[in-house]
């Protein structure tokens, strides 16, 4: 017994295009999700950090590459600082807000991603 599948063009398209779709979505659910766990100051003008991470966006390097981060010089330093020394002006803020939010919902953003990805093919 003999079984044939055959798939047209547009199905491999759609397959081909998934794991970029996937990337981008978890990319975005990372970063909306964080969106309120990102420091802000209390000096005039907070929420700059905030602000240009909305801003910088889902960044796009090329298929299946994206970033995401902020455009503030000092991001990288508030990134860095420690959280156990450090007192935040905002509860529920910290450092490293991407890594620690992806911790925390790492599961449901990746079955997000790919249920939103599958219906965008």
């Amino acid at each position: 017994m003999n079984v044939t599948t055959d798939f047209n063009k547009k199905t491999f398209k759609k397959l081909d295009e998934f794991p970029d779709k996937f990337l981008y979505r978890i990319a975005r659910l990372t970063l909306d999700l964080t969106y309120p766990h990102i420091p802000l100051s209390r000096e005039v003008n907070s929420g700059r950090l905030r602000s240009s991470s909305l801003a910088y966006a889902v960044k796009s390097h090329g298929n299946k590459d994206y970033s995401i981060g902020s455009q503030t010089g000092y991001a990288k330093y508030v990134w860095n600082m420690d959280n156990k020394t450090t007192h935040w002006s905002t509860p529920n803020t910290g450092s490293e807000w991407y890594k620690n939010e992806f911790k925390k919902k790492g599961q449901s953003i990746i079955k997000n991603a790919i249920n939103t990805s599958l219906w965008q093919i």
